[in-house]
């Protein structure tokens, strides 16, 4: 079972109580049109992905590598201990399966930190999707049907570090939404940050004669985000990537896209992943109906 703690809304220790309150200075975004990529989905039109570059500072992604493998150091082993990422198998339940997904995860419980990361992430995608309404292709046509609109709420506060070593991977998937216990509130978007990974020169090193604690050490190489055309069209070849870069983001919704973390080629990939939760707005739904 992988690690969780529960911090609640305390700050974690390891924190500065000023951590991410200010505001990013060269951040920019960029919504993916799926249409219009060098290998175009047409059937894809409409659906929300965003990249947001530069959100997050290095030293911030250091902040949190560091605090996410010291989390988990006990007092007699020394060592950081990840667990093996499991993957959905419906009704709530979890497996390994290493033929689809192979990486190491620790659950983090804190709502503090997902409300920090939030309010950094906010101002670019408030004008999107702060309000779903009337969009069968993110919620569904039985939330539709119903008339029912959708607030973005906060982020779900089981964050989810994950790291990738040379040949590790997540196979081609669909995300699932995540309805919490008490039924109110839905997970409608993936969030993903890039805790490392340099843009420029993606040559790879030699890798031979050397050991896994060195290949380790090199700049990460693979480990890309792609996307792919829907399973029912599963011999074609489109594809489109996006590569790991320290404190950049990236955002999409759950339905309907299929997606892969590549293998990692040389170095560790650390990412951090969470949901975007929404919950009912009754004042913006007795308005539209």
């Amino acid at each position: 079972m992988a690690t969780s703690q529960r911090d609640h809304h305390q700050r974690p220790s390891w924190l500065p109580e000023d951590f991410l309150c200010a505001s990013p200075q060269i951040a920019s975004s960029k919504k993916i049109d799926f249409t219009k990529t060098v290998d175009a989905f047409p059937e894809y039109e409409g659906l929300y992905a965003l990249m947001v570059d530069d959100l997050f500072t290095k030293e911030e992604c250091d902040l949190l590598i560091r605090g996410a493998e010291e989390s988990t150091i006990s007092d007699s082993t020394k060592s950081p201990k990840w667990e093996e990422a499991l993957v959905n198998a419906g009704n709530g339940i979890q497996m390994l399966d290493i033929e689809t997904r192979r990486c190491s995860r620790i659950l983090w419980d804190c709502p503090w930190l997902a409300d920090r990361l939030l309010s950094r992430i906010r101002p670019f995608v408030q004008d999107d999707i702060e309000f779903l309404c009337y969009v069968p292709h993110i919620t569904g046509r039985g939330h539709t049907k119903r008339q029912e609109t959708w607030r973005l709420a906060r982020l779900n506060e089981r964050l989810r570090f994950l790291r990738y070593y040379r040949g590790e991977y997540f196979r081609p998937h669909e995300d699932g939404c995540y309805v919490t216990p008490c039924g109110e509130e839905i997970s409608f978007f993936t969030l993903h940050i890039y805790l490392n990974g340099e843009p420029g020169d993606r040559k790879m090193a030699d890798l031979s004669n050397i050991s896994a604690d060195q290949i380790n050490a090199l700049p990460l190489r693979g480990g890309a985000t792609t996307f792919f055309p829907p399973f029912i069209a599963s011999d074609d070849a489109r594809t489109f990537s996006v590569s790991p870069k320290s404190g950049s983001v990236l955002i999409f919704q759950h339905r309907g896209l299929a997606h892969s973390g590549d293998e990692v080629l040389q170095g560790i990939k650390y990412t951090l992943r969470t949901d975007m939760m929404f919950c009912k707005d009754n004042i913006i739904k007795s308005d539209v109906s």
